[in-house]
């Protein structure tokens, strides 16, 4: 499935497992999508999510309060993801053919995941306040939805809060 998104939205959804594993949670959910996608400066959401007061030090906060960690040695060997995150998936597959684009950018899984409202990750920033309607027009107007030249994908910069 992951040869449909493009190199960044698989290195998001990689991060989002990586984020499952370290907290010792059973599966990879939205709501650890939602924590990669704060975490990778490329995607466009850190940025649009800064006037909500949302950064990735509250989400992870916030995950860690809903799900505590898991710190013993029974880490799982492999990982499913959770029927939304299938879902947001799918959603973000459906969107590119929609699109008559040939794989799921960083930008299109973005949406995927906030118009998912049954979704922890949709709750999560719905405590926050977010314009889930503005959010989402802003990053189908940004002009990165379009399938890019992976051969030169520069590596992932992560956040920086000022």
């Amino acid at each position: 499935m992951l040869t449909k998104f493009d190199e960044q939205a698989q290195k998001a959804i990689v991060v989002g497992e990586s984020i499952a594993f370290d907290l010792g949670h059973n599966n990879v959910g939205s709501e650890h999508l939602l924590l990669s996608l704060l975490k990778i400066s490329d995607s466009k959401l850190c940025e649009l999510l800064k006037k909500y007061d949302v950064d990735d030090k509250n989400i992870y906060e916030d995950i860690k309060s809903l799900f505590g960690t898991n710190d013993n040695d029974n880490q799982p060997f492999y990982m499913e993801y959770s029927d939304a995150l299938k879902s947001i998936l799918e959603a973000a597959i459906e969107i590119t053919h929609q699109q008559n684009k040939s794989k799921v950018t960083l930008n299109i899984l973005t949406i995927a995941l906030l118009q998912s409202e049954e979704s922890v990750a949709h709750k999560l920033l719905k405590k926050y306040r977010v314009n889930f309607k503005e959010v989402i027009s802003k990053l189908g107007t940004k002009n990165n939805d379009k399938p890019q030249n992976l051969s030169g994908v520069k590596k992932i910069n992560f956040c920086r809060n000022n």
